[in-house]
């Protein structure tokens, strides 16, 4: 039989309430930015996505490019980021050994697009074409080997390409939705940019693995509960600012302060979601796309591939 003070004790246990038990501090470094498509970190943080699935989300702010970041990560200045698939495979390889892991692919490279003055119906009508790219980008290596075609490269600023691309400088450029397309039919405000025709590369499977969260491997090795929680809260923050993008963009813009410019971050969340299209299959696995994205950009930059579980781990 229960005691009375046993029966006191049940009472006063059932009174605390679950959020009192201390959540996980868990460090986040995103690319350049931010920028629309970083809103949902600071949303999910805002709304308290993380904090019910037991996460402290300390998000530490731009690392940089996206190698830059996960160089910080691999070395430890943070447990998670969220960047691009091309620099998990790079920077795996300036270590040498596993250093980084993408968990979860939020998006398919849905940004990267091609920009032309003329309407392309695949790859091979690039050739001869003076293209604004940087031929050592991972991007510009990665067009060699999935193409016969042979673009004539123009090594341009990434600021000046739109402005390029006007002025008849060049016939097209290789840029990010959520960058360039703005520019072109909201921030420039000329009449020639009307005639242009951007082409997603995500209708191919070379680029169909983009940006992601990604774990320092270490750590998340270490703590494989808080690692899935931070993907199961993950998937939960991108379907809810999907569905309530106005709160998303608020979060974005108390990020950003006085840099915030809402027509402009509007428009790259728009496009972002309709580039990125929120379904299942976004977060079911992707193991087979991710080995033969690894395979592409290994072969494009001259790199010993890793298996696939170098780069990719499945955690939900």
């Amino acid at each position: 039989m229960f005691s009375m003070r046993t029966f006191l004790m049940v009472v006063i246990l059932s009174l605390i309430p679950f959020a009192s038990f201390a959540s996980d501090k868990v460090r986040v470094l995103h690319t350049i930015g931010p920028q629309a498509y970083h809103a949902w970190i600071y949303y999910g943080k805002d709304a308290g996505i993380y904090e019910k699935h037991g996460i402290d989300i300390d998000i530490l702010g731009s690392g940089g490019s996206a190698a830059k970041t996960d160089v910080a990560l691999g070395m430890g200045s943070a447990e998670v980021s969220f960047t691009d698939f091309p620099s998990v495979v790079i920077t795996n390889h300036k270590f040498k050994e596993t250093k980084i892991k993408m968990a979860l692919i939020v998006d398919s490279m849905g940004s990267d697009i091609l920009i032309t003055r003329k309407p392309i119906k695949d790859l091979n009508d690039l050739n001869g074409m003076k293209l604004g790219a940087n031929p050592n980008s991972t991007s510009a290596k990665l067009m060699r080997i999935v193409t016969n075609a042979k673009p004539d490269f123009v090594n341009i600023p990434a600021t000046l390409k739109d402005i390029a691309l006007i002025k008849g400088e060049i016939e097209g450029f290789t840029g990010y939705s959520t960058m360039n397309i703005p520019k072109l039919v909201g921030g420039l405000k000329l009449e020639e940019n009307k005639d242009f025709f951007v082409t997603p590369l995500v209708s191919r499977n070379e680029w169909t693995v983009g940006r992601g969260v990604v774990f320092n491997d270490k750590w998340a090795t270490e703590n494989p509960d808080i690692a899935k929680r931070f993907v199961q809260a993950s998937i939960e923050t991108v379907k809810s600012c999907y569905e309530n993008q106005p709160s998303c963009l608020q979060s974005l813009e108390n990020a950003l302060g006085s840099k915030y410019d809402k027509d402009v971050e509007t428009f790259r969340l728009d496009y972002w979601y309709e580039m990125v299209v929120i379904n299942d299959k976004m977060f079911t696995d992707r193991t087979d796309d991710v080995k033969i994205y690894s395979e592409k950009i290994a072969k494009a930059l001259d790199l010993k591939l890793f298996s696939v579980e170098n780069y990719y781990v499945k955690m939900h």
